[in-house]
Order: structure tokens, then sequence, then C-alpha cells
């Protein structure tokens, strides 16, 4: 079902619909949509490219931004729900992208934590698995070469 929760059916959208009804959106660059889902004060981590690099967004405004940039790089997402307890749940995410694509490393695996309010999402750890991240710094370490 991909329906934000504002819309005006009166069924309440499970945790794992809302993971996948965002992510279903964004696929289809539909990023207005996609950012219904989301809470004002959203939080979106993205951990792990390298150990001391962190990627923190804390606004629907610069989520915008984000999404829009995936929008132009076409980017892709799968998504395996791992585990739902809660208001968390847990993802293994495959993600492509014009980039990824390009430099042969498509698609980055990453695991995602999502914590949902209210039906919206509040936050989002986004953890690059080491072996991806290896895979694009390497391959962007040669383009610089």
């Amino acid at each position: 079902m991909n329906m934000p929760e504002n819309s005006r059916e009166t069924y309440k959208l499970s945790t794992i619909e809302i993971v996948s009804a965002n992510l279903n959106a964004l696929n289809a660059g539909e990023v207005n949509t996609t950012l219904e889902y989301y809470a004002e004060g959203v939080k979106f981590e993205v951990i792990g490219i390298t150990p001391e690099q962190r990627i923190t967004i804390t606004s629907k405004t610069q989520l915008r931004i984000l999404f829009e940039e995936f929008t132009t790089q076409h980017s892709r997402f799968e998504v395996d729900i791992l585990n739902a307890k809660g208001n968390y749940v847990t993802t293994k995410i495959l993600i492509w992208s014009d980039l990824t694509r390009r430099l042969g490393v498509a698609p980055l695996v990453a695991t995602d934590q999502y914590l949902i309010n209210n039906s919206k999402i509040t936050r989002i750890r986004r953890t690059i698995h080491p072996e991806s991240a290896a895979k694009l710094l390497s391959a962007l370490t040669h383009i610089q070469e």
C-alpha cells in the first residue's frame, strides 16, 4: 500500500508499510510523497563510508535536497526487512545510483535502522557495510589518480 499517513484514508500503516511505501515512492522519483512519511525533526545519519566520516541530516529541507539528488542520480533502493519490533524497523538495503553503476560498485549494501513515531519516520541510521565502503573508496581513489 503506497499512501502517506495524512491521506484521506483512515487506515493506519504499519511500521513495515511505512518503510516500504517511503522507498517505493522514492524509487518512483516522487520526492514530495516520500517526504510525507517523515517527521519535521527527522534525523538521517549515514555512517561507515570511512571510519571517521558521518553524514547527518536534521531537517526535511535537507532531506528534500538529498532525495532530489537521489532522483537526479537515478537511484534505486531494494529493501529486505530484517526485523520489526514496536517502533523500530531494521532493513538490509541495496543501493544503486548512476555513480555506483559507473564505478562498477553497485549495489552498495547497507543496514538501515528506522524509528517511527506517530506514523512518521523520525530517525534513520544507515550503516554502509564495510565491503561496500571499501569497494566505493577504492573506486573513487582510482578515479582521482
